[in-house]
């Protein structure tokens, strides 16, 4: 039994020895460091043997003593214990002692202490949250605590073997970590008490210099003292030389504006001098008019010209914006005539600077201030200088859209999703600097600076400035629209958005992108309509020699706009439809021109010689063949037969044998359109007899199919009324309106299967669309024509529905027949039994008939 137990403590006894032969210490606390006694070497045993009856005797080592049992449980040692040979003693390592490296009492009571500061301070921090901005402080002690904490604990359990007290990390990151602590808690607590912002330590000077100029120009109470602060405001170094660009500008407007309306307050205040209360500062004691003056003179040699335009600017806006009234008629006209003065000046002595800065504050102003000028001083301004300033300030500086460079970068931050998606982070630089270009000042107001272009294209004395300014306005377009085409979002059509971007591009970050671009085709637009009205009521540009060249500039500048006006409708923009349509009627009067335009803005695919015709995979050139559709419709008129057949139908060829893309409706109707328009040209008879055939066999093939029955219809309309007499093509093809007649009444009689597409129609359908097309012809048939089909579309009718027996008398009573085609269809219906044959015998006739 005692074997047994030895056995089970890891002792044997030795057979050759009378001393046991136990494990040696060493092994039992290999992981305990400093274990060793003083003096024991290592050939020698790790303890020391004692003699007392064969057991060996740790007691005379320097260690505290531990007994423990071969059943291992833990005692020391008793004087009542009887029985001492089945203990032996354990050393303690002074590791674990108190002031060693791993003492246990210094851990727990480190422990003890972090757990009782996190405590405390997060129970204080909640109670002040309540009450002051203090929590702060209390809920940083928190944070620390437990940082602190788990640093031992993270310690202790991943790296043991350096779980010593050192791993709390209270004092081992140096004097620093706990001075920088330290300071902070100490910032918090005197802010707070003596209600201080530390902030006001790095915020720049020259912020809190605009609010204390605005402030001083009211209180100072000699007249000279307000010239000179004015003078130092424009030329104070601390204000002007910091890259703030435009916004220095308006920050100086702004300190004349905000002195002026608070002098206007305060001469229109009731409360009586003595009774101002202590804490407002003192006004000046002397006339609003010489205050006016004083500040003007402030103006002077020491600034150039440019900067002169914010102060008088500053005070028209003050006192007179808004209706305000607030100086004398005089006053008021000697502040206009001095700005515009100041502006004609500062255009003449134009630094070029590399900032641009004069150009952009020239800019600034007198958009702020042009729509307090009375129309005197308006005619005053040099606007032959002014307009390519505009120009050059909104669409191609910093300042403004910077010739739309802004658009190709935003590809790199535009990146694949897991759920094959596109997302633009607003976190991105790109959406940052677009973020910041859409909040410039000239940006947000460009539709009050478009309108003041607008104005000055109608104001220049001499149209030598206007060819220019439409070239400029067509470069922007032309590389707005290269750049579009170089980021991934153009690869996207409009109509799969909510499939290919993810819901953050789509509610966040490309709506801010889109109203920037938009603002700049508004921005655009409105330039250009008043180059068109300048046109049609400047005799010099309304020439031959001029007016043709700028429609057709106007309608290349409006084409690389069309992907951004494409998406608001063709009629959600007057103002566009107004220009564009007046081009073409301009542009129309000159044939030569017209054709060369068209040659110019026709399809990709069609420039390459021998290339076959093909719908474009990219959506942008998609779009610009769309522009091409709308635009090439309204020339038929006037171009020529060759160009018609080489230009024209092969580029809406592709699109009339489309195969059912959602996506290409509005080109296909478009393309529909081009043809038709092509067909019923007068000087296009002998074209429209060889290529009407294979269209109506196309236009058959795709119904109902690729071609809904609006489309159909409408076709099938205009190819009777081209091919009817007394039309040119009823002259050389007699029989073909004839012809396509039997093919309608034929495919309403067996109508095709229809295939699973999304304008596929049932038979009943089919044959109902078929009547209906046939009853749309009735009023451009011939006499002997319509009386023959009268009697064919009746059996049609009676078989059909409702719908179609309305069709039916509302061509026959509406008026859509002249008087010789209704007199037959009344003779049929009463007499020729046309009545019992549509209504059955016995029914009763239709009211409206």
């Amino acid at each position: 039994m005692t074997e047994h137990l030895h056995e089970q403590a890891g002792l044997t006894t030795s057979s050759s020895s009378g001393f046991p032969n136990r494990r040696h210490p060493k092994q039992v606390f290999e992981t305990m460091q400093n274990g060793r006694e003083e003096g024991i070497t290592p050939e020698e045993p790790s303890h020391k043997w004692g003699t007392s009856e064969g057991r060996p005797d740790f007691r005379s080592a320097d260690h505290s003593q531990v007994n423990v049992g071969y059943g291992g449980h833990v005692s020391g040692y008793d004087d009542d214990d009887e029985d001492r040979s089945h203990l032996r003693t354990i050393p303690i390592s002074s590791t674990y002692l108190p002031g060693g490296p791993k003492s246990l009492s210094g851990i727990s009571i480190r422990a003890f202490s972090l757990g009782l500061s996190l405590g405390l301070s997060f129970s204080f921090s909640l109670f002040l949250a309540a009450h002051t901005a203090l929590w702060r402080a209390p809920a940083f002690v928190a944070l620390l605590s437990l940082f602190h904490f788990l640093e031992y604990w993270s310690t202790a359990h991943y790296n043991t073997a350096h779980g010593n007290t050192s791993a709390f990390l209270l004092t081992s990151n140096g004097s620093a970590y706990n001075f920088a602590h330290s300071t902070a808690i100490f910032e918090c607590l005197i802010s707070h008490y003596y209600n201080l912002s530390f902030v006001d330590l790095w915020v720049p000077k020259r912020y809190k210099l605009f609010s204390a100029s605005a402030t001083l120009l009211t209180t100072l109470t000699n007249p000279l003292n307000t010239t000179l602060l004015t003078s130092q405001i424009l030329t104070a170094t601390a204000l002007w030389d910091h890259p703030d660009g435009l916004r220095v500008c308006l920050r100086v407007l702004s300190i004349f504006q905000s002195a002026s309306l608070a002098i206007l307050q305060d001469d229109e205040s009731t409360t009586p001098p003595g009774q101002q209360q202590q804490s407002q500062p003192q006004r000046r004691r002397f006339d609003r008019t010489e205050w006016v003056k004083a500040v003007v003179k402030g103006a002077d040699d020491r600034s150039p010209r440019w900067k002169h335009l914010l102060p008088i600017a500053g005070l028209l806006l003050g006192f007179e914006g808004q209706d305000r009234r607030g100086l004398p008629e005089g006053v008021r006209r000697d502040l206009e005539g001095a700005l515009v003065m100041a502006a004609n000046l500062a255009m003449e002595e134009l630094s070029r600077r590399e900032d641009g800065l004069d150009g952009f504050c020239i800019a600034l102003v007198l958009n702020y201030a042009f729509e307090l000028l009375s129309d005197w001083q308006r005619r005053d301004l040099r606007y032959e200088k002014l307009l390519p300033l505009l120009v050059e300030v909104a669409l191609f500086s910093t300042e403004g859209y910077q010739s739309g460079y802004f658009l190709a970068p935003i590809d790199a931050d535009i990146v694949a999703t897991k759920g094959k998606q596109f997302t633009w982070s607003d976190k991105s630089t790109t959406f940052f600097l677009l973020h910041r270009l859409s909040t410039r000042p000239l940006v947000t107001s460009m539709g009050p600076l478009s309108r003041l272009l607008a104005h000055s294209v109608s104001s220049t004395s001499t149209p030598a400035p206007i060819h220019p300014l439409v070239d400029r306005v067509s470069q922007f377009a032309r590389t707005l629209t290269t750049q579009w085409r170089q980021n991934k979002l153009s690869e996207i059509d409009p109509s799969e958005d909510t499939i290919f971007l993810d819901e953050q591009a789509r509610k966040f970050t490309i709506p801010v992108l889109w109203q920037v671009l938009k603002s700049a085709m508004f921005a655009c637009v409105v330039v250009l309509r008043a180059v068109v009205g300048r046109v049609l009521l400047d005799g010099a540009l309304a020439a031959d020699g001029s007016a043709p060249i700028l429609a057709a500039k106007i309608l290349h500048a409006l084409r690389n706009l069309y992907f951004i006006s494409s998406r608001l409708g063709p009629s959600a923009f007057s103002t566009y439809t107004f220009v564009s349509l007046t081009a073409i009627d301009i542009l129309t009067a000159y044939p030569t021109h017209a054709e060369s335009f068209i040659t110019s803005i026709r399809p990709y695919h069609l420039t390459t010689t021998n290339a076959p015709t093909h719908i474009p995979a990219h959506p942008l050139d998609r779009c610009l063949d769309l522009y091409f559709l709308n635009t090439a419709e309204h020339f038929t008129l006037v171009l020529s037969q060759q160009v018609c057949e080489g230009t024209l139908l092969p580029a809406v060829r592709p699109y009339l044998e489309g195969k059912g893309d959602g996506r290409l409706v509005e080109m296909f109707e478009a393309a529909h359109s081009v043809f038709l328009a092509v067909v019923a040209a007068p000087g296009n008879a002998e074209l429209a007899g060889r290529v009407i055939p294979g269209y109506v066999e196309g236009v058959l093939k795709a119904f109902p199919a690729n071609l809904s029955a609006r489309q159909f219809r409408l076709a099938f309309k205009t190819l009777l009324r081209i091919t009817a007499p007394p039309s040119p093509l009823s002259l050389t093809h007699p029989a073909l309106s004839s012809i396509l007649l039997e093919l309608l009444y034929h495919r309403a009689l067996h109508p095709q299967n229809p295939t699973s597409t999304p304008t596929s129609q049932p038979t009943t359908g089919q044959t109902t669309t078929l009547t209906l097309a046939l009853i749309d012809t009735l009023p451009f048939l011939s006499v002997p024509m319509l009386e023959e089909w009268l009697d064919l579309v009746a059996e049609l009718i009676a078989t059909g529905e409702n719908e179609v027996r309305d069709r039916f008398w509302e061509v026959l009573s509406s008026g859509e027949m002249d008087i010789e085609r209704a007199g037959v269809c009344v003779v049929w219906w009463g007499t020729r039994g046309g009545r019992e044959r549509v209504l059955g015998r016995g029914e009763e006739v239709s009211g409206r008939l």
